[in-house]
């Protein structure tokens, strides 16, 4: 199928389920979420929301998400008005990335936390054991789920031990656990669940106010302080497209029939950290900030160095970022200085997708 002067024959068995039965997204509204929502539908792949409404001048917001896909406005705590709602829509495949994903936030809502990452995941998969349309479930989950000792040296690999420190870190433990549960206990053993593990996606819209790039795009051009923790402090940043077009791949390679139980994507440097970040940033933009190392109550208890391997990604999906993470950086701060500019939010979010999709030949 040739689409805005592209194939996607690349995404076939993805393409043909969702003419049976809908991609769903949960957490559509997100800043991932809204993303992938954007790709898909430049693929001619349809798609369903179920989130929370979308925050103000968020992604989602900005680019008028509910003129693209049909969607359903839903906590996933809710597990009775999820499971009619997956029900109704009867989707083929699903994406759950609904979450509370702020790392510092969870230390001061640890129930919530909780409550959303396992339960709300718990919720997801137990409302589609009985949807006979649905053939495959990607959980997305984090690259905080590893067992870290903090090693500048260590690329945490698929089969590593889980475990965190934190309490956003052990929901997501908790919710690889999930998966595993109900993948032990399906009644004819068909493991149609797995789990995609990425670092810190960054790229256009994202607004949170606790993530280092939205923090730094405020700083530039709205002339909001910057308060910088830890300098030091490693993380694999990686560019939103990179990251969902692995998801996209792995979702196809499931529904072709393999299994594989979790993938990692990550960048193919060693992570950058903080400090190598800001100076990416200082060779185009005016960038002042302070160190403040109590900036947030979580700060002592937060990991220190991140580094993912996603060499089984790279083998078995012929996966590869197509941005560095310079690019990465540089690309997300265009973003936000075209926006200040007055560009439209959706042509730009239109035109990055498909200048990455030429990229990747599809």
């Amino acid at each position: 199928m040739i689409i805005y002067g592209y194939s996607n024959s690349m995404f076939d068995n993805l393409l043909k389920t969702s003419q049976e039965g809908p991609v769903l997204i949960t957490g559509h509204t997100g800043f991932k979420g809204s993303w992938l929502s954007l790709l898909l539908n430049e693929l001619g792949i349809e798609n369903y929301g179920i989130s929370l409404a979308p925050e103000p001048q968020s992604h989602a917001e900005l680019v008028n998400l509910e003129e693209i896909a049909p969607f359903t406005y839903l906590d996933i705590r809710e597990s009775e008005s999820l499971s009619r709602e997956i029900a109704r829509i009867s989707p083929s495949v699903i994406f759950h990335m609904a979450a509370q994903p702020i790392v510092s936030r969870a230390f001061d809502h640890i129930s919530e936390t909780f409550e959303t990452n396992m339960n709300g995941t718990m919720n997801v998969i137990e409302a589609s054991r009985n949807v006979e349309s649905i053939r495959s479930i990607a959980v997305i989950t984090t690259d905080k789920v590893y067992l870290n000792e903090d090693a500048h040296n260590t690329n945490h690999l698929e089969e590593d031990y889980l475990g965190a420190h934190d309490p956003y870190g052990l929901s997501k433990v908790a919710s690889e656990l999930v998966v595993d549960a109900f993948n032990t206990s399906a009644s004819n053993h068909e493991e149609k669940i797995y789990t995609f593990r990425s670092g810190n996606v960054i790229g256009g819209g994202d607004t949170s106010g606790n993530r280092l790039l939205p923090q730094i795009a405020k700083s530039v051009f709205y002339g909001d302080k910057l308060q910088i923790r830890n300098l030091e402090a490693s993380r694999p940043w990686q560019h939103v497209l990179d990251t969902l077009y692995g998801y996209l791949l792995g979702v196809e390679f499931h529904l072709q029939g393999n299994y594989e139980r979790s993938f990692n994507f990550s960048p193919s440097e060693t992570s950058l950290t903080v400090g190598q970040v800001i100076e990416i940033v200082r060779t185009k933009y005016q960038l002042e900030y302070s160190l403040n190392p109590n900036a947030t109550t979580s700060a002592a208890l937060e990991n220190s160095h991140l580094n993912l391997h996603s060499g089984k990604a790279r083998e078995v999906l012929n996966w590869a970022p197509q941005f560095s993470q310079e690019e990465a950086v540089l690309d997300t701060m265009h973003w936000w200085e075209s926006i200040k500019a007055g560009e439209d939010a959706r042509y730009l979010a239109t035109k990055t997708i498909r200048e990455y999709l030429e990229k990747v030949g599809q």
